[in-house]
C-alpha cells in the first residue's frame, strides 16, 4: 500500500525530526555541544505505468552544525587568551613581591642615604651611627625578603607547572579514546556526534594549556598536534613529565625521549615563560645588590672607623681555591689588575707606613698575594682552610688600614742636607698619583733667598706647584700643594736639583680584593647565597668606617658613599643605584599594563568568535520550537493523512462486500 507507506515515512521522520530538537532543547547550556539537524531527502520515486509517483521521504543524516574555520580560529585565540591571564596572574605577583604595600627595597635604599646624609653632618653621634647601621641592614633584610618571596613565586610556579602536565596529560589521553571510539562507531555505520562535540570539548579546553596546530585541527582524520610539535595525538597520546631541579626551576620533557616541550602559547607557556622573568628579575635584583654592597664595601674599606684602629682584621667572604689565579676564581667580586696599599700605624708614635703590593690576576693566586703580604714588617696573613675566609694580624703595638693618604715622612734618601720634609692632609681626588719635589737651588731653609721645591707629577712631568722655601718661609709652616696635600720643611740646608717622590694613595685599592675577601667591608656574603653587615661593625657602631683619617670630626668617607647616590652604576643604562632598583620595581608594571591592553583585546576577539561559533552550533530554544511545531505539524498532517486512507480503504471494503 504506497499510499500509508508514504504517510508511515513522513511519520518516522518527524518523530526522528522532534528527536533531535528534544536533544537540541536539553543541551541549549551545555559547553561544546554543537546543534543538530536532520537532513531530509525524497525516496525514489515509484513508476505506475508511465507515470513516477513519489515514495515518501527518509531521514538521510544528522548533522551537527559546525563552522570548522571559525572554531579554529577560537581555539587559536583561547590559547593566547589563557596565555595571557595567566602571564597577568605571574606578573601580577612579581608586582606584589617588588611594590608591597608596607615597606620595599626602593624606600629602605633611599632612607640608607638619608642617614648616611645626616651621620656625615655629625659623624661623632653615636646614636646616628646607630641609626646609619640600622638602615644599612633594613637595606639587607629587604633584599633578603625579596629574595626569599622570589624563590617562593618560583616554587609555587613551578607546583602549577606540575599539575598543568597533569591535566594535559589527562585530557590528551581522553582526546585519545574518544579518537579510537570514534572510529569504530564511524567504520560501523554510525554517526558519533555525541563523541565528537565531547572531543572538540576536550580539545578547546586543552588549547587553553597549550597551542594547537590548526593545520592538524582542520584536516579529518589527522592525528591532532599540540605543543609545538611535542604532542601528538591519534589514538594514543604523547605523555608528558614534568621535573624540578632543586633550584626550584621546572622544566617539561617527552616521556618517550625527552624531548623539552617549547608551547608556543597556552598557560603552560606562561607558566614556563614566567618562571624566566622570575629568574630574569631575580638575577637583576642579585646584579643590583652585588653593585650596591661592591660600591659601598670599596669606600668602606678604604675608611677608618671612629678611634677603631684594629690589630687584626677578620675577612667575611670566603675564597675556596687559594691555589689557582685570581681571575679563575668563582665569585660575583672579581679581582683586577693593579695595586694593593695597606698601612701599618705604630700606636706608640703615631707614625703611618704604607706599604704597595702588586697583584696581576692572570699569574697570582690568592697564596702568592698572602706571600707578598707577609713581606711587610709587622703584618701577618692568615688563610683559613676550614672556612676559606683571609685574616690580616699587625703585630703588638700596631694597627692595620687600607685608608690610603699619604706618609707623614716621606722616604727621603736622596736628600743631602740637613733639613727633612713632612707630608701631611689627604687626597681630595679619587686615583693614585705620585709627585717628585726637586729642591730648586742650594741654601737654608727660611733663609737664603730665591730657594724653591717644584713639586711635578712623576708620571707626566706637569707641574703642580712651586713653593718658597726661602727667606719668606718660616720653617714648619705648612704649605698647601694641591688636591689637599700639604708640606712643611724643618730648618737646615737644601742642595740644589736634589729631590724626592711620594706616592698619594688616594685609591688604596686599585684591585677590589678587599671586597673580594671582606676585608674590612660593610657587608658579608654576596646576593645567591645570602647578604649580612660584617660582623665587625655590628660590634660597635664605632667600628662603621665613616672617615679616611680615623678623626671623630671626619666625614670624608661618608661623603665618598652620599656621592654613590647621584653617580652613575650602571652604564650600560645610565643609572644610578636608586634609579636602577627603582626600574627593577618598576617595569613589572609597565609590562601589566601592557600585557592588560593584549589581554582585553584578546577577550573581545574571544567573544566574539564565540558568539559567531554560537550562531552556527548554539542552541537557540525559540528557534527550536518553531521548528518543533512545523514537524509537529507534518506528523499530524500525515497521521491525518494515514486515517483518512485507512478510511477509504474500509469504505471500498464495505463496498465491495
Amino acid at each position: 500500500m504506497l499510499h500509508i507507506d508514504v504517510g508511515l515515512s513522513s511519520i518516522r521522520a518527524s518523530q526522528q525530526a522532534l528527536y533531535a530538537i528534544s536533544n537540541n532543547i536539553a543541551n541549549a547550556n551545555t559547553e561544546g555541544y554543537h546543534r543538530q539537524r536532520v537532513e531530509l531527502i525524497d525516496r525514489n520515486p515509484v513508476t505506475i505505468g508511465s507515470i513516477q509517483i513519489g515514495s515518501g521521504v527518509d531521514v538521510d543524516s544528522l548533522t551537527r552544525l559546525r563552522d570548522t574555520a571559525t572554531e579554529a580560529s577560537l581555539i587559536s585565540t583561547k590559547s593566547r587568551h589563557a596565555e595571557s591571564e595567566n602571564t597577568l596572574r605571574i606578573l601580577g605577583q612579581l608586582e606584589s613581591a617588588l611594590l608591597p604595600s608596607r615597606g620595599s627595597l626602593i624606600s629602605s635604599v633611599s632612607n640608607f642615604f638619608n642617614e648616611i646624609e645626616q651621620l656625615a653632618a655629625q659623624p661623632s653621634t653615636v646614636t646616628i651611627r646607630d641609626a646609619a647601621i640600622a638602615a644599612a641592614e633594613d637595606v639587607v633584610n629587604q633584599i633578603s625578603r625579596l629574595d626569599t618571596r622570589l624563590n617562593q613565586l618560583r616554587s609555587n610556579n613551578a607546583i602549577a607547572i606540575h599539575e598543568e602536565v597533569n591535566a594535559i596529560n589527562q585530557e590528551t589521553t581522553q582526546i585519545a579514546d574518544l579518537n579510537r571510539d570514534i572510529r569504530i562507531q564511524t567504520h560501523s555505520g554510525s554517526q558519533p556526534n555525541t563523541l565528537l562535540d565531547q572531543r572538540d570539548r576536550l580539545v578547546s579546553q586543552l588549547s587553553e594549556r597549550v597551542d594547537i596546530s590548526l593545520q592538524s585541527f582542520l584536516v579529518n582524520d589527522s592525528p591532532l598536534v599540540a605543543a609545538g610539535g611535542s604532542i601528538i595525538i591519534a589514538e594514543k597520546a604523547t605523555t608528558l613529565r614534568a621535573e624540578t631541579s632543586a633550584d626550584g626551576r621546572a622544566t617539561v620533557q617527552t616521556t618517550n625521549g625527552g624531548a623539552t616541550v617549547v608551547p608556543t602559547s597556552g598557560a603552560l607557556q606562561a607558566m614556563l615563560a614566567g618562571q624566566q622573568t622570575i629568574d630574569e628579575i631575580q638575577q637583576s635584583l642579585h646584579d643590583w645588590a652585588n653593585e650596591f654592597i661592591a660600591t659601598l664595601d670599596a669606600i668602606h674599606a678604604s675608611g677608618q672607623g671612629h678611634n677603631s684602629q684594629p690589630g687584626f682584621i677578620q675577612g667575611v667572604r670566603e675564597v675556596s681555591a687559594p691555589s689557582i689565579p685570581l681571575d679563575e676564581i668563582a665569585t660575583p667580586f672579581p679581582v683586577e689588575s693593579g695595586r694593593l696599599f695597606v698601612t701599618l700605624t705604630e700606636s706608640a708614635t703615631g707614625q703611618r707606613t704604607t706599604h704597595q703590593v702588586d697583584i696581576d690576576v692572570t699569574s697570582d693566586s690568592l697564596d702568592d698575594v698572602l706571600s707578598r703580604l707577609d713581606t711587610i714588617p709587622q703584618l701577618t696573613s692568615i688563610y683559613q682552610p676550614d672556612t676559606g675566609k683571609v685574616a690580616l694580624r699587625a703585630n703588638a703595638g700596631y694597627s692595620i688600614d687600607f685608608a690610603g693618604g699619604i706618609d707623614a715622612v716621606p722616604a727621603a734618601s736622596n736628600l743631602t742636607g740637613s733639613a727633612s720634609p713632612k707630608l701631611s692632609g689627604f687626597p681630595k681626588s679619587s686615583e693614585n698619583a705620585n709627585w717628585t719635589a726637586t729642591v730648586s737651588g742650594s741654601g737654608t731653609v727660611g733663609t737664603t733667598p730665591g730657594l724653591r721645591l717644584d713639586i711635578t707629577n712623576s708620571v707626566t712631568g706637569a707641574t703642580i706647584k712651586s713653593l718658597d722655601i726661602g727667606e719668606n718661609y718660616l720653617p714648619g709652616e705648612t704649605l698647601a700643594i694641591a688636591d689637599g696635600m700639604n708640606l712643611s720643611f724643618t730648618s737646615g740646608t737644601v742642595v740644589n736639583g736634589e729631590n724626592f717622590a711620594f706616592d698619594i694613595v688616594a685609591k688604596p685599592d686599585e684591585t677590589g680584593i678587599l671586597v673580594t675577601l671582606g676585608l674590612q667591608t660593610l657587608f658579608s656574603g654576596e646576593a645567591s647565597t645570602g647578604i649580612g653587615l660584617n660582623p665587625h661593625v655590628q660590634e660597635s657602631p664605632l667600628n662603621f668606617a665613616a672617615s679616611r683619617t680615623g678623626e671623630s670630626a671626619d666625614s670624608s668617607n661618608l661623603k665618598r658613599m652620599i656621592q654613590l647616590r647621584e653617580s652613575v652604576q650602571f652604564v650600560s643604562r645610565n643609572e644610578t643605584l636608586e634609579e636602577r632598583i627603582t626600574s627593577i620595581s618598576t617595569t613589572t608594571a609597565f609590562r601589566i599594563q601592557a600585557e592588560q591592553a593584549n589581554f582585553e583585546y584578546l577577550n573581545e576577539q574571544k567573544n566574539h568568535l564565540e558568539n559567531v561559533r554560537d550562531s552556527v552550533s548554539g542552541v537557540d530554544p525559540n528557534e527550536e520550537l518553531l521548528t518543533m511545531l512545523e514537524y509537529q505539524r507534518q506528523f499530524q498532517a500525515a497521521s491525518r493523512f494515514i486515517t483518512v486512507v485507512d478510511e477509504a480503504l474500509d469504505e471500498l471494503l464495505r463496498f465491495i462486500n
